[in-house]
């Protein structure tokens, strides 16, 4: 499969799927995981929705650094919900 070829957009789609619970159960661990992998090869969906998960300590503790960083990635790949939340 993709995801298994380490593919960004499938590796997001998984996290996004475990982090919303579509046709999974919610699983903010394995979200936090695909989603880590994704944003680590510069996609910007996941690199947002990674800065939600560690800002709402969804599958991790709580860390605003680490959400910061993750929000400044994507904001400067123009990612407008990142920029905003900035």
């Amino acid at each position: 499969t993709a995801a298994a070829h380490n593919h960004a957009s499938a590796l997001y789609q998984l996290g996004k799927c475990y982090y919303f619970g579509e046709g999974v159960c919610i699983n903010y661990a394995l979200a936090l995981q695909y989603l880590q992998c994704s944003a680590q090869r510069n996609h910007a969906e996941a690199q947002h929705l990674l800065a939600l998960c560690y800002l709402h300590g969804h599958g991790t503790v709580t860390d605003y650094t680490t959400a910061h960083y993750w929000l400044r990635q994507a904001a400067a790949q123009g990612h407008t919900a990142a920029q905003a939340l900035l």
